[in-house]
């Protein structure tokens, strides 16, 4: 465990400072959870304290989850595998009753347990004594169906109690932590659902950004950032999404704005240039919904998809065999007709003769409901697109 950071030897200016950046990060905490560690960090350092930890827990079984900073991660595992059904400091009472009692209040073990009795438990003996920790001071957020939330900094056995000064300073930030984690769990749905969202659009094959009027870029999938990587017809410059090409700057701006800006809010497509001398791209910018950022202020914003008719990704096989109910041998020759090879030149790559290929061809037809390799060709291009 670290040793501890006091503010003793710290100015006015420099706790002020330390203060002030604390509460933003308690504030930004509510829309971004990955500020939590340094969250803790910074409440450790207020209350001069050598770790702290985030703890969600179950109150009917003592499971849960935590995140920590200063504490040894092996404490976490134990904690709830064995010994969160035996803390002395929370009380033993029905699960109703503990639901029905709980309230978000600032206090310590000895508030809840004398020292030495403490001492003596087995929670003591197999949590606090072999990762140095000796007294605790909890801190609670609030209670979610079952699950209590609160923070909990820690001391080791060479620190003396926490002390008045400790309590002051969690007190302060007290209500700014209990609103951020409220606001916190409303949003980790939504939160879950953008993440969901962001993982469905890497599937796609095909450049995907998610822009505001301005043409701010909120999300770029995995193909999309290839592209921008690549340096191949757009650009980001400023956060927002510009076409290279000087001419057609304008051109994505506008469209942009008939999507978003615009009270119609339509779409609309463009012929993006690649690279000199190279195929264009296919650009297309659709409106989406509206985005609520506050209480009153609303933000329209637009997908625009940029595709490469012209280097068309090769269709999986297995994927043919699951959406078209064709063997391993029909796929592979419906994969390489619909490619541009002939059957006769299929015949001869896999070493089989041309009568067994038309034959799983007619097979492949017949399963797809088309009749002619142009369609075949047209129905794997449209595969492609879709990635």
């Amino acid at each position: 465990m670290r040793g501890p950071i006091t503010g003793s030897s710290l100015g006015t200016s420099s706790l002020t400072a330390i203060h002030e950046r604390l509460g933003e990060t308690i504030e930004a905490s509510a829309l971004e959870p990955a500020l939590w560690p340094e969250v803790l960090s910074g409440l450790a350092e207020a209350a001069g304290a050598d770790g702290a930890a985030l703890v969600y827990q179950s109150l009917a079984d003592g499971t849960g989850s935590s995140v920590i900073v200063g504490i040894d991660p092996e404490a976490t595992p134990r904690y709830f595998g064995e010994y969160a059904r035996k803390n002395p400091l929370q009380k033993a009472n029905t699960l109703r009753e503990q639901v029905a009692s709980f309230r978000p209040v600032i206090h310590h073990d000895e508030h809840l347990l004398p020292k030495r009795d403490f001492e003596r438990t087995d929670f003591y003996q197999g949590i606090f004594r072999p990762f140095d920790m000796h007294s605790v001071l909890m801190v609670g957020l609030g209670l979610q169906g079952v699950h209590r939330a609160g923070i909990n900094l820690v001391r080791g056995r060479r620190r003396p109690q926490f002390d008045e000064a400790a309590f002051r300073a969690l007190s302060h930030w007290h209500g700014a932590l209990i609103r951020a984690f409220d606001v916190g769990m409303v949003l980790s749905p939504l939160n879950s659902a953008r993440d969901d969202l962001a993982a469905a659009l890497d599937t796609l094959a095909d450049a995907v950004f998610l822009v505001e009027a301005d043409g701010r870029v909120t999300h770029a999938n995995e193909p999309a950032r290839r592209l921008l990587a690549a340096e191949q017809g757009v650009a980001m410059v400023g956060g927002r999404l510009r076409a290279r090409d000087a001419d057609q700057v304008r051109t994505l701006e506008a469209l942009i704005a008939k999507a978003v800006v615009d009270e119609a809010r339509t779409g609309g497509s463009m012929a993006l240039i690649a690279r000199p001398g190279q195929p264009p791209l296919s650009l297309t910018v659709t409106p989406l919904g509206t985005r609520r950022r506050w209480a009153f202020e609303t933000q329209p914003s637009a997908m625009v998809r940029i595709c490469d008719f012209v280097a068309l990704r090769p269709v999986a096989e297995s994927k043919l065999m699951v959406l078209f109910d064709l063997t391993a041998a029909e796929a592979r020759v419906a994969a390489a007709v619909g490619g541009g090879e002939s059957p006769r030149e299929v015949a001869e790559r896999l070493g089989v003769s041309f009568n067994t290929v038309r034959a799983q061809l007619a097979r492949v037809f017949e399963k797809t409901g088309i009749g002619r390799q142009a369609d075949l060709a047209r129905l794997l291009a449209r595969l492609s697109v879709q990635g």
